[in-house]
């Protein structure tokens, strides 16, 4: 497994040792524009010099010994691509060992390279989704008669995925700032999304195995649709933790403010799958659901 500087959270070669203690000692770092050792051991929320109100501070070790596995001090010191995708898979095991602290982060500090990642695995892992359904259905007449069109489904829905996501975050966002009455970027309700995603992950990957080994048995169909709604269900309690910087100090209107995502969220998400089941066919989203959707 990928090793990182519990200080920083620089993805590390085996063997190497990170030198940005030695750095922070040595005062400003013009590449960042910054003095990396003004943030020292400060919290999130109390706007340090240098730093972003609101966000938690490099040079902490959030979570049981370990960093998220990028860098939040630096994100330009590695131009890796080999380093960018540990530091991604890093985070995501890390996110399922300290996932309040993990939330919160990618939600103040809005650390676009990990967050886009994050975003387009859960969109691809969905379209993956559509891609193996329709390949299977199709597969079941022998390759004489298609029944679906899956490039049209996996492309569509891909275009659904990031949709979701892409709403899911303008609707934090608004409620962050309109009801949380805080300062709070669309870049930082993408790390929102992020840690909805996170939670998605697993269990969509374990939805495409589901698709793959199960989908004619007389419980197939059940399954598939279980292990997405796990997702589903973890993605609104992960949340709560992201939302957590942007939300009301009132413990009331933080409890009405969640209600109120949740349920626009789940307004407009189904506003957006029924447009994709209009656009692919809604006769072969019968056929497959029995009239479910």
């Amino acid at each position: 497994m990928a090793r990182f500087c519990t200080y920083c959270g620089r993805p590390l070669a085996d063997g190497e040792v990170c030198s940005c203690r030695q750095q922070n000692a040595a005062g400003p770092d013009p590449a960042n524009g910054y003095s990396q050792g003004a943030y020292g051991q400060g919290s999130y929320g109390q706007g340090q010099p240098g730093g972003a109100q609101g966000s938690y501070q490099p040079g902490q070790n959030y979570g049981n010994g370990g960093s998220y596995g990028y860098n939040p001090q630096n994100p330009r010191q590695s131009g890796s691509a080999g380093e960018y995708a540990r530091g991604i898979l890093g985070t995501i095991l890390n996110v399922f060992k300290t996932p309040a602290e993990i939330l919160r982060y990618l939600a103040t500090t809005a650390h676009g390279a990990v967050i886009w990642g994050i975003l387009g695995i859960q969109t691809l892992l969905y379209a993956l989704v559509f891609l193996f359904v329709g390949i299977r259905v199709n597969g079941a007449f022998g390759g004489y008669y298609k029944l679906l069109n899956t490039p049209l489904m996996f492309f569509l829905a891909i275009v659904v995925g990031i949709g979701n996501l892409a709403a899911f975050a303008g609707i934090a966002l608004l409620f962050g700032k309109g009801m949380g009455k805080k300062p709070m970027t669309y870049n930082q309700a993408l790390g929102v999304a992020a840690g909805k995603a996170l939670a998605q992950m697993p269990f969509t990957l374990l939805t495409i195995l589901a698709v793959l080994i199960f989908i004619e048995a007389d419980f197939g169909l059940y399954l598939i649709f279980g292990l997405y709604a796990l997702g589903w269900i973890l993605g609104y309690v992960f949340t709560p933790y992201s939302m957590e910087p942007h939300s009301p100090s009132d413990a009331n209107r933080k409890i009405w403010m969640l209600f109120l995502l949740f349920l626009v969220t789940f307004v407009v998400t189904a506003i957006i799958g029924r447009i994709y089941i209009q656009v692919v066919g809604e006769n072969m989203v019968d056929m497959l659901t029995g009239g479910l959707f």
